[in-house]
């Protein structure tokens, strides 16, 4: 389902959240969506083949592991305990997905618009005929939607196209996270070009702005730059953190403002949709003020034109 945990199991893998169900336009095989930054932080160069796994194995040893420690607190759960690991260790075993196919992070030129869209996005092939998809349904149960006041039986259902977003002055939407779950935001109605440091290729929280390096592309409205930080895992030992430059523009992004802790780790790939199932964007930033939060997110119709990929939009019901 749409929100559901995704991840790989490379070195450094970390897990995200499934975007979208999408059909090749070549091969019309079908597939998913996530972020880049998920689907191929690997060891390999390509990350070509890369599987996807739903649930992540992260995610999957988490549980895990506070199995582990319910039994270790109350020896009266040492068996229920034991009982849940191996089966979370049976459910590893069936939880491959899809096949990493392409994917980009960094800006994309749309021949379309003839303009440069920022893009983190990846296209993974479904490859496990055991497993089943729903390709528009969110992982979220119709009491909580219907606790939310939105319908019972809301699906992503269509995607707003270049053109919308000028007759867009205040919109209301909401995302669903693996991490986070079912939160609500407001789009902020600008573009915004968003430098990213991709130091071995993984984006971190900012909490402060950077100086940010002259960008020579005079077209691009620079209302907002964005200076992430980086940290190396010796300099989290020792608590120390570092500012690098950016070195990748992301032009024309989507700006969200979320509650602060709607949007966290986890969350990234997640749909921004309308209270009507029409996505907007796929999260996979974060910009954090004294103030305020936003959520930094992929145009779905330069990430449609850039994958070659479309909706997979069956009948939900």
């Amino acid at each position: 389902m749409l929100g559901s945990s995704i991840g790989i199991i490379e070195s450094q893998g970390t897990s995200g959240t499934l975007s979208a169900v999408v059909y090749d336009k070549d091969s019309r095989q079908i597939g998913i969506l996530s972020c880049e930054h998920i689907c191929r932080l690997s060891d390999s160069s390509t990350g070509k083949d890369v599987i996807i796994y739903q649930p992540s194995h992260k995610d999957l040893d988490n549980l895990k592991e506070s199995f582990v420690e319910m039994a270790r607190v109350n020896k009266t759960y040492i068996k229920i305990s034991e009982e849940m690991c191996n089966k979370i260790e049976e459910d590893k075993k069936k939880s491959a997905l899809a096949y990493y196919k392409r994917g980009i992070q960094g800006n994309f030129f749309s021949k379309i618009h003839e303009k440069y869209f920022g893009i983190d996005a990846a296209f993974c092939i479904f490859s496990n005929i055991n497993r089943t998809l729903c390709p528009n349904k969110f992982s979220i149960s119709p009491e909580d939607l219907k606790k939310e006041k939105l319908s019972e039986d809301i699906y992503l259902n269509d995607f707003y196209e270049f053109k919308e977003f000028d007759d867009i002055v205040d919109i209301d939407v909401f995302k669903v996270g693996k991490a986070t779950g079912l939160t609500f935001g407001k789009l902020v109605p600008i573009y915004s070009a968003v430098s990213i440091d991709l130091r071995n290729k993984n984006i971190e929280y900012a909490k402060k702005q950077g100086i940010i390096p002259p960008y020579n592309d005079d077209d691009v409205d620079k209302r907002i730059f964005i200076g992430y930080m980086k940290t190396r895992l010796v300099e989290k030992i020792n608590e120390m953190r570092q500012q690098c430059y950016p070195t990748v523009w992301f032009d024309r992004q989507l700006i969200f403002e979320f509650k602060p802790g709607d949007f966290v780790p986890g969350d990234s790939g997640a749909s921004v949709v309308n209270k009507e199932g029409k996505a907007l964007g796929i999260l996979h930033a974060a910009w954090i003020t004294e103030n305020s939060n936003y959520a930094i997110a992929s145009p779905y119709f330069a990430v449609f034109e850039a994958l070659d990929v479309g909706l997979h939009n069956v009948p939900a019901f």
